[in-house]
């Protein structure tokens, strides 16, 4: 997961703290493969750009859990942002998962994003505060969240979809703006494929169509080739009659 964070530009103050509680089996990784711990958390984070001075804590390892159960089961991960040239507070960082998000078929492709967002909180209520370890952890009063996932292939179709995306039929993006959370799910058919597995499944029920009758015609060849030869001839001079 590649995460973007930036704060809103009316924000005057040079730097502000920040932290994102990482929840899931998915993100825990006992062995960091490409860099370095970060605290007592088995995240695997790579930050681009500017030093953060990042650390991290695995709710999991609290002597005193917090009161807020999805935090109970969070990694929290924090750092500093300093205001960079040009006036933005902004960096960038990757989360490595163990597993995909996704689940795919002959022609289909189900996918489960997972969720991202804060609690909910109207806008004239007073920020949240939740005590996580020694830091104090507040949702932000507005926040915009971008979920940008993947372009569709051009012979794929979007089946469905929850939240109907934002970015298009073919762009899987969504976009949300508040204090809330979503999380994107759905899935897509290879239009190609579908139209030859269709044609796969109707041949296949022609076939089974004609089976019994190749059965039949088959029993009765074998049937008459068993019988003495001049109940064959008896036989067919029988059929004969019969046809005229």
């Amino acid at each position: 997961m590649y995460i973007n964070l930036f704060v809103e530009p009316s924000y005057e103050e040079d730097t502000v703290g920040f932290s994102v509680a990482i929840r899931g089996d998915n993100f825990r990784r006992p062995e960091q493969e490409f860099v370095p711990k970060i605290g007592d958390c088995s995240l695997e984070v790579d930050f681009h750009g500017d030093d953060v001075a990042p650390s991290c804590s695995d709710a999991r390892k609290l002597q005193d859990p917090p009161k807020y159960i999805p935090l109970a089961q969070a990694q929290v991960l924090s750092g500093t942002l300093v205001r960079e040239q040009g006036g933005i507070l902004h960096t960038t960082f990757t989360v490595a998962a163990t597993n995909g998000w996704t689940s795919a078929g002959a022609s289909r492709t189900a996918f489960a994003l997972p969720n991202v967002g804060t609690g909910y909180r109207s806008p004239d209520w007073t920020p949240t505060k939740e005590v996580f370890d020694a830091k104090e952890l507040f949702d932000p009063d507005v926040s915009q969240l971008t979920v940008d996932y993947r372009n569709l292939q051009f012979d794929e179709k979007l089946e469905i979809a929850a939240p109907e995306p934002s970015g298009g039929d073919d762009d899987l993006t969504w976009v949300q703006t508040g204090s809330n959370s979503f999380r994107a799910h759905g899935s897509t058919i290879v239009l190609g494929m579908q139209e030859r597995q269709s044609n796969i499944t109707f041949i296949i029920g022609v076939l089974a169509g004609l089976v019994p009758l190749i059965v039949g015609w088959i029993h009765t060849r074998v049937k008459q080739r068993a019988l003495p030869k001049h109940t064959r001839r008896r036989t067919k001079e029988q059929t004969s009659r019969g046809r005229t």
